[in-house]
């Protein structure tokens, strides 16, 4: 025979035992109908990467809780280097019930793997806890070079201007290198204050088969390949420019870092 609580409970041990003085025959409990429920204690979460080992732009966070009905702030750390630590909260919710809690994250940053560190006892179900975050590029200090590529094309080319798609907060110092042929002198893109900037480019005078490009800075930087656009012409053309979106893609020239 079963039998539910009208009231769940939360607890480590149970005991059954008669509540009159009827006599009765007690063969214990073949099964305790049980869902595991987090400690209500001050616990850190384990480091997280929340499904992708590649760089996230957190905006939010989505988690489980049972506060006891009392305010709890939840501190959302990054183990990259420079990154803020962020408050959450305050948070309320019901004693023994598990309540979903979100929240933006006020300022977004940039991070790979995340713990969590609750300001007060609380049950936190972290297996079930979701950062609201958009795949982003890496920062690093130097990006390429890339692989060579000819944008598709026969012969020599010449490439008059760009489309860049990045963010920094150092200046970046951006080298496209010709093959057989004659490179554009280096092009220094300034700082962004790490918001994302796309910008047009012009380049000095150059001809070649195929192509080839890197960028440096003194600090971390990100380049944005999807958004970039090469404006390629054939050497001798007497039709338009080309716009090509390749970089980055399966041709040959993907280079994250």
């Amino acid at each position: 025979m079963g039998y539910a609580l009208a009231t769940p409970i939360v607890s480590h041990k149970l005991r059954v035992y008669p509540a009159d003085s009827v006599a009765w025959r007690y063969w214990g409990v073949d099964k305790w109908i049980t869902d595991p429920w987090p400690e209500l204690t001050v616990e850190l979460s384990p480091w997280m990467n929340f499904g992708t080992p590649g760089a996230k732009y957190a905006e939010g966070l989505k988690i489980p809780l049972d506060t006891n009905g009392s305010q709890v702030y939840l501190n959302l750390a990054s183990s990259d280097s420079g990154t803020p630590n962020v408050s959450l909260g305050p948070f309320i919710t019901p004693a023994g019930k598990k309540t979903v809690v979100v929240s933006p994250i006020p300022a977004p940053f940039i991070g790979h793997e995340f713990q969590i560190t609750p300001s007060g006892p609380c049950r936190c179900w972290w297996a079930e806890a979701e950062l609201v975050f958009q795949p982003t590029p890496e920062q690093a200090v130097s990006w390429g070079p890339t692989q060579w590529t000819a944008f598709g094309a026969e012969g020599f080319s010449f490439i008059p201007f760009l489309d860049v798609a990045y963010s920094g907060t150092a200046s970046v110092s951006l080298q496209v290198s010709a093959q057989d042929g004659t490179s554009p002198q280096s092009v220094t893109l300034p700082g962004t204050s790490g918001v994302y900037l796309r910008s047009r480019v012009y380049l000095t005078f150059n001809k070649g088969q195929a192509w080839q490009f890197q960028a440096t800075s003194s600090a971390p930087f990100q380049v944005f390949l999807e958004d970039w656009v090469a404006w390629v012409g054939r050497w001798g053309r007497s039709g338009p420019l080309v716009p090509f979106r390749g970089l980055g893609g399966s041709f040959g020239e993907k280079d994250e870092i």
